[in-house]
């Protein structure tokens, strides 16, 4: 997973942390509400992410970030796809000797 991902999703989770301790602190009723929704938040993030293609490199399982246009791709990175296409060609190599 892209470390901006990992990002988001500890945000979301620190903000919904605070809102839940403060509501559970009495600090203000109104908290519970909005920690609920906070944590909600964090969820779908988490779910997205879960949710998200897997790169097509079997050693990575990172998802594969999405384009709005174009064919969708296979791989999380550049450097995934290289690996896989070295390894590939690699494999190659040896089976024609």
């Amino acid at each position: 997973m892209h470390s901006s991902h990992f990002d988001a999703i500890r945000r979301a989770l620190e903000s919904a942390e605070a809102a839940t301790w403060g509501a559970l602190a009495g600090k203000n009723p109104d908290l519970i509400e909005e920690a609920h929704t906070r944590v909600r938040e964090a969820l779908k993030l988490v779910q997205d992410a879960m949710e998200a293609p897997r790169c097509g490199r079997p050693e990575c399982s990172n998802p594969v970030p999405r384009k709005p246009l174009g064919r969708p791709a296979l791989f999380c990175s550049r450097r995934c796809r290289d690996r896989t296409r070295y390894r590939e060609s690699r494999q190659a190599e040896a089976e024609q000797r």
